[in-house]
């Protein structure tokens, strides 16, 4: 529920493109237990993929986060 929650926050106030790598490294990190250097691999690599197949190839714009979009909350 921890992952659940703490990705929701992250989500909310810092956007779904930065989340996601966060939650990756932290993720691989924690329960795979593998290196610093892995994680942040395996983060990067997810934020690559995230960013050339969403924001360059599609041209859609993924979600920034609170603080970064226009309404605010009211986007909600």
């Amino acid at each position: 529920i921890g992952w659940i929650i703490g990705a929701f926050v992250l989500m909310a106030t810092i956007g779904l493109l930065t989340t996601s790598a966060i939650f990756c490294t932290a993720f691989v990190r924690i329960r795979g237990n593998l290196s610093l250097k892995v994680s942040a691999g395996v983060g990067l690599g997810v934020l690559m993929f995230q960013y050339g197949v969403f924001e360059w190839a599609l041209e859609y714009e993924l979600y920034r986060g609170l603080p970064f979009s226009e309404g605010g909350l009211a986007d909600w």
